[in-house]
């Protein structure tokens, strides 16, 4: 009797079927997020400004004047 070696097959693997599913998986976890996302109420506190009266103007600071200028310093 002859023995003869099983040659063994490797397993072919759909590699576009696990790319689809890694796709879809990341669409849906976009969509979940930007849905969850929008619900928040966005509301936005101005800040208060105050004026600088003694001592002067401080030495490291941005000002913006009444002409919409910005100076440092």
């Amino acid at each position: 009797m002859i023995r003869l070696k099983r040659t063994k097959h490797k397993r072919e693997s759909n590699w576009q079927l696990q790319l689809i599913n890694i796709v879809f998986l990341l669409l849906l976890f976009f969509v979940m997020n930007g849905t969850i996302s929008n619900i928040q109420d966005w509301s936005i506190e101005i800040p208060e400004t105050t004026e600088i009266t003694e001592g002067g103007p401080i030495a490291e600071a941005a000002y913006i004047d009444h002409a919409n200028a910005l100076s440092f310093r």
